[in-house]
């Protein structure tokens, strides 16, 4: 018996102990590719989708400055606060639709990080918007304001809009 254990036998061949593919290579390659045609149809798909959305539809720049208008007015009687608030938004809404602008969804500190916000109208424009836009966070977040800023509160922003609604075609 001890010398069965140092006796050499053959090896037993790998191959029946091996579970053979269900498909041949061939039939891999060619699901291969066509998951590959898969992917590329649907995002050739996805890109034209993207490439034929609908044109914007024009926006009536007078109807949005009377709405804005509107709504400034009307906050005339409502506590500091309140109106302030309201002519923000109308300022950011009227911005939003005539010009594009994303300040209607940004914080009052990102429309002044962002350096291309309202680049299309003249830099003394620019300037009166953010000051203006600035005043009425103050008064919405009751932080300290310049003395003048309660002054001419009513009409401020009435006068911004304005300015804003005349340059929009020089923009």
């Amino acid at each position: 018996m001890e010398g069965d254990a140092l006796q050499l036998r053959d090896l037993v061949p790998a191959e029946s102990l091996l579970s053979h593919p269900g498909l041949p290579w061939w039939a891999w390659a060619l699901i291969g590719a066509g998951a590959t045609l898969l992917v590329l149809a649907v995002v050739g798909l996805v890109r034209r989708k993207k490439r034929q959305s609908p044109p914007p539809l024009p926006v009536d720049a007078d109807l949005a400055y009377r709405e804005a208008v509107g709504v400034i007015e009307e906050s005339a009687g409502l506590p500091q606060r309140e109106a302030a608030m309201r002519a923000s938004g109308a300022i950011r809404l009227y911005l939003a639709k005539v010009c594009e602008d994303p300040s209607l969804y940004e914080t009052h500190e990102e429309f002044l990080a962002r350096h291309q916000s309202l680049e299309r109208f003249p830099e003394t424009t620019r300037e009166q918007v953010s000051m203006l836009l600035t005043q009425l966070a103050a008064l919405k977040y009751d932080r300290p304001v310049s003395p003048g800023a309660h002054a001419d509160f009513a009409e401020r922003p009435l006068a911004v809009l304005r300015q804003l609604h005349q340059q929009r075609h020089a923009a």
